[in-house]
């Protein structure tokens, strides 16, 4: 995965923060809000005996993703708040 590098004529590493704060925000709403509609058996039954397994697994998929993509997210962030804190590192030795 390619990380930003913080500079000069880039977006700032507290706009980078935000971002990724506010997106991992929203991907972890969204898994609260597909864990609030979990799939139930009686949505599907009329639909074969192998219906809920399907789009339990399904389901189960989706919030995977959404994962991982919330893990990369925090990637990026924890990138970015390392690059911050060296950053800071060095204005302090100065």
């Amino acid at each position: 995965m390619q990380k930003p590098t913080i500079h000069l004529n880039g977006t700032s590493g507290e706009t980078l923060t935000e971002g990724y704060l506010d997106a991992m925000d929203a991907i972890s709403n969204a898994m609260r809000k597909l864990g609030a509609i979990a799939p139930h058996a009686r949505d599907y039954y009329v639909q074969g005996d192998d219906a809920f397994h399907k789009v339990w697994t399904e389901n189960a998929a989706r919030v995977t993703m959404l994962q991982h993509v919330r893990t990369e997210i925090g990637e990026l962030l924890a990138h970015v708040q390392e690059q911050l804190a060296e950053r800071e590192a060095i204005r302090r030795g100065r």
